[in-house]
């Protein structure tokens, strides 16, 4: 019981701001996509359509939307200089919604774009400022926390006589422990090396 009331102390979120939705989730991604360089726009939905968790994935009509909408917005430019391609590059409102999404919170595990969101926040730190790194790293901790928290607690009270079951759960504890010392590992990273990051 107390494994379980951790656990919910765990899930409780303390900000007021309100989860990335699924649209938030795919602006996160396009806008992390462009930010190094300007890309054709096939080879954008190309790229968001490869890394999108198994659970989110994308048809071309919803990405032209999103990118669409984006560019409405003035976080995305699109050019077209014939025969070449259209492309889109990042704009500087762009970088600045990039950094604002980054840092909130993201979505609770079992949400279609959770995988997405994590993965993304723990490859975009470089964007951000000492302080928010920090904060991003310490609310992805957290998240991997919890789902230990549950992991630990399901192989410790699992009443199968299957071997292979008992073997499948002892793997997602380790799996998740793992997981969480690559990401205490997070906080030693340097980002002074060479890079094509934005400055602010």
């Amino acid at each position: 019981m107390a494994a379980v009331a951790l656990l919910h102390r765990a899930l409780e979120r303390p900000s007021r701001v309100s989860a990335l939705t699924a649209e938030q989730a795919l602006d996160l991604a396009l806008l992390g996509i462009t930010v190094a360089q300007p890309l054709a726009l096939d080879r954008i939905a190309a790229l968001l359509q490869r890394i999108a968790a198994p659970l989110l994935q994308p048809t071309a009509d919803v990405i032209e939307g999103r990118l669409r909408d984006l560019t409405r917005r003035g976080l995305l430019a699109i050019a077209a200089v014939k025969p070449s391609p259209a492309v889109a590059r990042r704009t500087a409102a762009g970088l600045r919604h990039l950094r604002q999404l980054l840092r909130t919170p993201a979505p609770p595990r079992g949400a279609t774009h959770h995988d997405l969101v994590f993965m993304l926040k723990a490859c975009l730190l470089d964007l951000l400022a000492d302080a928010d790194r920090a904060a991003v790293i310490d609310e992805l901790r957290l998240d991997l926390r919890a789902a230990l928290i549950a992991a630990e607690h399901a192989a410790g009270h699992c009443r199968s006589t299957s071997p292979f079951a008992r073997h499948w759960l002892d793997r997602q504890v380790a799996r998740l422990r793992d997981d969480l010392q690559w990401l205490d590992s997070l906080a030693g990273v340097g980002c002074a090396r060479p890079s094509h990051t934005p400055s602010p």
